[in-house]
Formats: structure tokens, C-alpha cells, sequence
């Protein structure tokens, strides 16, 4: 059987787990429910799937039913552990797949209850690493928190470290969890008491015996009580980085909308960089003035830059 990891799906069936830690809380505020969909990648013999949810911190194991996607084809699974359950998938199949997942709250689309919806690709072998990245990440910050998603992708519990940097290069006391075999710890960052409000960052998130591969999935979002406060903006972790990166798509001014971009140093030694703009075949170059220390985070407001 070939493996699919479903990095962290974050599984929240009309009522998220109550806390057990302090950092383990309610997850974003309503009732949620998840959705995979996958693709047989396979254009000649069908896929037999099954998904195995693992819940939260406990790793306590439930089938959540197999399904056969004829070749080249596609299908929805709408998950159904029981209700209040947070936690992660395992996707198993003879054949390659390709999968993502979604979560949205139980609303009614109207002003006072608007909809929310975010999603996140799946994680093949080649996308978790014993050392993970995530480059965008809040605290209170204008209205908006973050939670970070970490799955142990063996089935031996492993122990993570969780580092902090914000955008001004100071750091935070690291937070030390314990995670199940294939289960996964929702962070949410609202409860992390070592950090404060205003928060705006990076994390690096690794596992201790420098082995156990990880998948790591984030957002940041806001309060979700009218339309223009009903954002979720959820996004994989990384597990490399590069000396020169592509974003595909950015706005400035544009309907209003603007985009954001942050760079964070994963390397060992501090470095220059430089932003390249590309709008209506016009260049347009951005050179950082200062070097960005190693473990450094910096955030670029495109109307500001």
C-alpha cells in the first residue's frame, strides 16, 4: 500500500475538544466540519482507499471507511468521526494520489453568521521533514490569530520542539509537546502565554531525535462575526527553503485588496535578498537594506514597500 499523508486535518464536527493543556484550546470559534477530496493519479487501475483518522494528542485510531476511485478519476470523503473530534488523517492506497482538505463552518451565509472556508494539500513523503517551517504567523495582531497544525507521520509518539522568532528578531521560550504515533497537537496561538500580543512571525517546528518526519499546516484568521472579519487564510508548512522563490500571484490597491509577503532566513548565516515585482510587464526591484540574520523573519506590506 502506498501512503498519502493528510497533513493535519483539522477534523471539527459541530464542537471542538474541550482543553487538556494549555495550549491546546477551543479551535476557531463555531461549528466545522471536513471534507477530502482526491485524485487517482493512476490513468489505469482504480485506487483502493482507505482513511484512518487518529485524534487528537490521545492518537486513539478510527477507520473511517475505504472507497474504490476508478482510474483517472476523482472523489469526495466527508468525514464523519464523532462529533467533536479534532485531529489527522492517514490516507492509504495501491495507487498515487493527490489530496486535499477542507474545513468550513456550519453558518448560514447571512451578515450576522457568515460563511467560512479554508483548505490545504495533502503531504506525500517528500514534503515532511523532521525540521518544518512556517513563515507567517500571529498573535492578536489587528484582529488576527494563528493556530499551527504538527502531525507525527510515524507510529512511534516523538517529542517537538516549537521555536518563535518574531519579525523584530526576538525570541520567545520554545513550547515542548508530546505527540502519538500519526496523531497531531493543534497549537492555537491565542493560548500560548509566552507570546505576546502583536505577535507577527516565524516558527520552527522539529522534532527532538532529529528523525521523525513532520507535517505541519497553519493560518492566521480573524473573529469571524461579519463578513469583513470572516477570513481564514491556511497554508503547508515548509521543509526547505531556496535561494530564490516565485510568488504567483500578488495585488496592490486592486478592488481594495493588497498583498502581503513575508521572508524568513532558514538558513545558518544572515543574508542579503531582494524582491523582485513584476506588474503589466514592468519590473520592479525592492533590495533589502540590511542583511536578514539567520532564524530572522521580515514582512513586506506591498502598499507600505
Amino acid at each position: 500500500m502506498k501512503k498519502l499523508l493528510i497533513l493535519s486535518v483539522v477534523i471539527a464536527l459541530f464542537l471542538a475538544l474541550s482543553p487538556t493543556n494549555n495550549v491546546r484550546a477551543q479551535f476557531i470559534a463555531g461549528s466545522w466540519q471536513s471534507n477530502v477530496s482526491c485524485i487517482n493519479q493512476s490513468e489505469d487501475n482504480d485506487a483502493a482507499v482507505e482513511l484512518i483518522f487518529y485524534e487528537e494528542s490521545t492518537g486513539n485510531k478510527l477507520s473511517l471507511g475505504s472507497e474504490v476511485v476508478p482510474a483517472g478519476k476523482s472523489t469526495n470523503f466527508v468525514l464523519s468521526p464523532s462529533s467533536g473530534s479534532i485531529g489527522s488523517l492517514v490516507i492509504q492506497s495501491n495507487q498515487p494520489l493527490t489530496c486535499a482538505v477542507d474545513y468550513s463552518a456550519k453558518t448560514t451565509g447571512t451578515s450576522a453568521n457568515p460563511y467560512r472556508f479554508a483548505a490545504t494539500k495533502g503531504f506525500d513523503a517528500n514534503e515532511i521533514s523532521p525540521v518544518m517551517y512556517v513563515s507567517q504567523i500571529e498573535k492578536e495582531f489587528y484582529g488576527w490569530n494563528s493556530y499551527i497544525a504538527v502531525q507525527n507521520t510515524t507510529d512511534t509518539e516523538t517529542d517537538v520542539t516549537i521555536s518563535f522568532v518574531d519579525r523584530f528578531t526576538n525570541t520567545y521560550p520554545d513550547l515542548n509537546i508530546s505527540i502519538p504515533g500519526f496523531a497531531n497537537e493543534v497549537i492555537m496561538l491565542a493560548d500560548v502565554p509566552s507570546l505576546p500580543a502583536m505577535f507577527i512571525g516565524a516558527a520552527t517546528i522539529s522534532s527532538d531525535d532529529g528523525i521523525t518526519p513532520l507535517a505541519v499546516s497553519t493560518a492566521f484568521y480573524n473573529a469571524g462575526i461579519s463578513p469583513a472579519t470572516s477570513q481564514i487564510h491556511a497554508w503547508n508548512g515548509s521543509s526547505t527553503g531556496s535561494n530564490t522563490l516565485y510568488a504567483p500571484y500578488i495585488v496592490m490597491n486592486y478592488y481594495l485588496y493588497n498583498s502581503g509577503i513575508m521572508v524568513q532566513n532558514i538558513g545558518d548565516a544572515p543574508t542579503s535578498f531582494k524582491i523582485t515585482y513584476t506588474f503589466a510587464g514592468t519590473d520592479y526591484v525592492y533590495q533589502h537594506p540590511t542583511e536578514l540574520k539567520a532564524g530572522e523573519t521580515k514582512d513586506f506590506y506591498l502598499p507600505n514597500v
